[in-house]
């Protein structure tokens, strides 16, 4: 059996690593969106 705190301190960091993760995934779907917009208007 794992300590608690080791536990917790996983959750902490599976947890930063979802959040950078969710960011890093809006971020560059927020480029690609932009993209095809551009590419849109241009054709």
């Amino acid at each position: 059996m794992l300590p608690i705190n080791f536990h917790d301190r996983l959750n902490e960091m599976m947890d930063v690593k979802l959040e950078e993760l969710i960011k890093e995934t809006q971020e560059a779907f927020s480029r690609d969106s932009a993209d095809m917009a551009q590419r849109g208007m241009l054709h």
